[in-house]
């Protein structure tokens, strides 16, 4: 194995290490959210609002968290491409097709880690949420 497919093997295994770290964080920080404003939910229930309703709310707030990052990530990577195009070999460090990748790739997990705590959310008893404080 060359050097350079070595270091590109080494990129690539950092980086989807790093998407599943993103992604646990990701879901930790909205099931954390979830779990705080689970009194909240259950009120929400208990005055009419439907399950999809609070699904709405908790994978709006999900996808706009993973929104944000992925708008600064994107901004730092491209304000970056500079120090990362010597270690690149025959790709450009500002590639669309790869910052596209990146963005549809990570808003997906940005959904996937919201639907979890989101159902979760939206199948809580408005009586025993109410009754949990």
């Amino acid at each position: 194995m060359k050097s350079w497919q070595l270091g590109a093997t080494v990129f690539v295994a950092f980086g989807v290490l790093a998407m599943l770290l993103a992604s646990i964080g990701l879901y930790s920080a909205i099931s954390y959210n979830v779990t705080q404003r689970m009194h909240e939910m259950g009120v929400r229930r208990a005055l009419g609002a439907q399950g999809a309703d609070v699904i709405r709310l908790v994978m709006r707030q999900g996808v706009l968290l993973g929104g944000i990052g992925v708008v600064l990530g994107g901004v730092l990577a491209f304000a970056a491409a500079n120090r990362i195009e010597p270690m690149l070999f025959r790709v450009s460090a500002r590639d669309p097709y790869v910052f596209a990748f990146v963005i549809i790739a990570m808003l997906t997990v940005a959904v996937g880690a919201s639907f979890i705590p989101a159902r979760r959310a939206a199948s809580v008893d408005p009586n025993v949420a109410l009754r949990s404080e």
